[in-house]
């Protein structure tokens, strides 16, 4: 059985010792000996990046209203729900605090940054994320890489820093219609997927046609990017449509590598659904239970 890459998302062991996107989980990703973490960003009004997934402060900290409404140093003072024990267990973090504890790590680790903004970033914005890149990129122990849906922002960064490692997300143009996301409504076409593209508009072709079709366009489309995440659900649709999606990204993009997210394999209808994405060999996996999930993949093989 293939085993591939697994990814911290938002610097989750699946252990439970800290908040997601908090300092305390990055210390226990990196005690743990993780290969490939992740993490969200989100920008503040003083154009500076902190530490969180959505776009409001009420999920996930004791603050209210956008994040793009307080600055980084208000952020700062705000606590993490889910905060277990004392200390700054629960205490919030900004890129600058995570780029100084990355950049000092001294064994082999991927860190992908998760860029969440939509919105055009400012210039400002993009050179304090080309800088942040660049300053972890400095130590050779590091591989890093920004994510996005948002491609208009990665080529935003690429014009300021070409050095930058970019992986891009197309769920902004083909993604479920149960997706929790924070982007304007969308309505859902004719083979039941959100995706606005003409293609959809009418059952022209057989669900695995039009999924290949689109799937290999939207990669086509961004050719600078390094890496694909693909929803996992929209990876099984295909399946079940008759079409292997990691197969239909690399007959365009042979080398890139493909990530298929969130999988956490909690019960066994989610388990029987890993080991057919597995089948597909993927490169990389995004998952908020490494700790478990490996081992788990581990005893399958045996």
């Amino acid at each position: 059985m293939h085993v591939p890459i697994l990814k911290h998302h938002k610097l989750l062991t699946g252990n439970g010792e800290a908040p997601p996107n908090s300092l305390d989980a990055l210390e226990a990703c990196l005690a743990s000996g993780a290969g490939a973490i992740e993490f969200d960003i989100r920008a503040a009004g003083d154009d500076r990046f902190v530490l969180l997934h959505d776009a409001t402060l009420e999920r996930e900290t004791n603050g209210i209203g956008p994040v793009s409404a307080i600055d980084s140093d208000a952020f700062a003072g705000l606590t993490l729900r889910g905060t277990r024990g004392k200390g700054d267990r629960g205490r919030t973090a900004t890129l600058d605090d995570a780029v100084l504890r990355i950049a000092a790590h001294g064994r082999p680790l991927k860190v992908q940054i998760d860029l969440k903004e939509i919105r055009p970033l400012s210039p400002a914005l993009v050179a304090a994320l080309a800088a942040a890149v660049r300053e972890m990129q400095a130590n050779p122990a590091l591989e890093v890489v920004v994510g996005c849906i948002a491609d208009w922002n990665l080529r935003a960064l690429r014009r300021v820093y070409p050095q930058a490692v970019l992986g891009f997300d197309p769920m902004l143009y083909l993604d479920l219609p149960d997706a929790l996301t924070d982007q304007p409504g969308r309505r859902v076409n004719a083979y039941g997927f959100f995706d606005e593209h003409w293609l959809g508009q009418r059952q022209w072709l057989s669900a695995a046609d039009y999924l290949n079709e689109r799937i290999q366009g939207l990669i086509e489309g961004f050719p600078h990017a390094r890496e694909c995440y693909l929803r996992a659900g929209v990876a099984l649709a295909a399946l079940d449509a008759g079409l292997d999606a990691v197969a239909a990204i690399r007959s365009v993009q042979p080398d890139m590598l493909i990530d298929l997210w969130t999988i956490d394999a909690v019960t066994p209808a989610d388990q029987t659904a890993l080991r057919r994405l597995l089948a597909l060999g993927p490169d990389q996996i995004t998952t908020n239970r490494a700790a478990i999930l490996g081992p788990m993949i581990e005893g399958w093989r045996g």
